[in-house]
């Protein structure tokens, strides 16, 4: 992953007038050697009806897809149904299933995942743009990837209703930019900030309009998060297609996106395609060009975050977009597009008419390299110690990476901790998404999960999921990076030394944990 420059000439025209020759090699490395296209499309399941305007998300291993419009394109029959489906391991899409419907029919409104909750926004309840909503609806729970709704809708909605909008999460907040509005079918240039929603469920407080609106209002634009930075990608400003890109730093305290500033313009005009990004490039799958032009393409370019993890992110924006040579079947606009884990998955849509169940779904995985690192530390207490607290630092400077955590214990083998002792080790504990210097509890479990209250050997793992952020894990000049992990004990009685120290392998340890 280095390329090399050798020689060269430096002052003249080579070769002939070439009056100094470079006698330097220099060298750089190349963060993604793959190209970031979509390594070729496949027919995936479907959900055996026709929709366009619906709208799907990925949720702990289950994909959802949401809401739309049924009969027909104008969306004088909005739908409630919500279907799901289980993703294998490998990225692929299960059956699909009725599951329960949000609690009112809508299309063209953006379903996003947040804090393990799935939130429907807006959109419309008939034909015209001006039945936009500013209902937020809410999952309360899930059973076997099945979601119950909230019957009724977030306590905080929209400041003003929305449909056809474009929307993002980031950091656990929810961003609607632009849309069409109730005021006869305006264009609107604002950018909505949902409260972040952490640990998710119902919206408490309401929605932030302190960002800066962005420089034109439109409709249909792809609206993409990522590393800190919100973008917008083409849409419709009610007369002309448009292909233009701009770009935002989120404020990493109000979650306000800041001024905007233009970067490199689609190749094409296009409206009501979807995008995303992952590992170093951005994509924008489908849409359409004109009122009855639609195009299967995948446009990619890569982005520019040209910083270090120390000085925090200084977005530069995106490059060249280039159109790759994969395309799905079926012209679409008004599709939805899904990514978890090095593949994407596009939904429904149509041109002038509905797409067929025969070519309803199609995924593909991505040609970049992913970033996530795994770590991990096996401890031998030597004897028994009362594990309290686990403790994760590193460098992440708000850029975004998400940071996992999983443990499991064994006691001794002539343990009294537990009867009988423990020959292998015990019940894994998942804690999931970590905030970096917040200790944790550690709870030592044995085969069956029952608590041992003390254990001698330790395992515990760490994932640093970079593939929203700029730079790899591993790269500890402009990648998140890691700098302990740390058990927190309280040593056996019996083995302290003086002021309640204690050795591992060998290494005296700190006094008892204050926990």
């Amino acid at each position: 992953s280095y390329a090399y420059v050798i020689g060269g000439c430096d002052i003249g025209a080579s070769p002939g007038s070439c009056t100094h020759l470079q006698t330097q090699v220099q060298t750089f490395q190349v963060y993604n050697n793959d190209s970031g296209a979509p390594a070729g499309y496949a027919a995936g399941t479907n959900t055996g009806v026709t929709n366009i305007g619906g709208n799907a998300a990925i949720l702990n291993g289950f994909i959802y897809y949401a809401a739309g419009c049924i009969t027909n394109f104008n969306c004088s029959t909005p739908t409630a149904n919500v279907y799901y489906a289980s993703i294998s391991v490998n990225g692929v899409v299960g059956s699909w299933t009725l599951g329960n419907a949000i609690p009112a029919a809508r299309g063209w409104g953006k379903l996003v995942a947040a804090g393990g909750t799935l939130y429907y926004i807006g959109g419309q309840t008939g034909s015209a743009t001006t039945t936009a909503q500013t209902t937020v609806y809410y999952t309360t729970g899930f059973s076997s990837g099945n979601p119950t709704w909230n019957a009724s809708a977030a306590s905080n909605g929209l400041p003003a209703a929305r449909t056809q909008f474009g929307a993002a999460v980031w950091n656990n907040r929810i961003y609607v930019v632009g849309g069409y509005s109730t005021t006869s079918g305006q264009v609107t240039a604002t950018v909505y900030v949902s409260p972040q929603q952490s640990s998710g469920g119902n919206i408490t407080s309401a929605w932030s309009t302190g960002s800066t609106s962005i420089s034109v209002a439109r409709a249909g634009a792809s609206v993409v998060a990522y590393a800190n930075n919100l973008y917008v990608l083409g849409g419709f400003d009610n007369t002309n297609y448009l292909s233009d890109t701009e770009y935002s730093q989120i404020n990493s305290g109000t979650g306000n996106a800041g001024s905007w500033t233009y970067s490199t313009s689609l190749p094409m005009a296009m409206a009501y395609g979807e995008g995303f990004a992952a590992n170093g490039y951005m994509y924008v799958i489908g849409g359409r060009t004109a009122a009855t032009t639609c195009r299967p393409v995948s446009l990619v370019a890569p982005i520019s975050a040209n910083t270090t993890i120390a000085s925090g992110n200084n977005p530069t924006g995106v490059g060249e977009w280039y159109e790759t040579n994969q395309r799905y079947t079926s012209d679409r606009y008004g599709s939805s597009v899904a990514y978890a884990d090095g593949k994407v998955y596009v939904m429904g849509g149509g041109c002038s008419t509905f797409v067929t169940t025969g070519n309803w779904m199609y995924y593909t995985a991505l040609l970049s390299q992913p970033q996530v690192a795994k770590y991990s530390i096996m401890i031998d207490a030597d004897t028994d110690v009362f594990p309290k607290k686990w403790l994760l630092n590193g460098l992440d400077n708000s850029i975004g990476a998400a940071w996992q955590l999983k443990y499991r214990s064994m006691t001794n083998t002539t343990t009294s901790c537990t009867s009988p002792a423990m020959t292998t080790w015990g019940q894994e504990t998942n804690v999931g998404d970590v905030t970096l210097g917040t200790p944790g509890t550690y709870t030592p479990k044995d085969g069956s999960g029952t608590n041992t209250n003390c254990a001698r050997f330790f395992y515990l793992a760490v994932t640093i999921d970079s593939s929203q952020t700029y730079g790899y894990p591993d790269d500890v000049s402009r990648g998140p990076t890691i700098t302990d992990l740390t058990l927190l004990f309280t040593a056996d009685p019996s083995k302290r030394l003086m002021h309640g120290r204690t050795f591992i392998e060998g290494v005296q340890q700190p006094e008892d944990t204050p926990f």
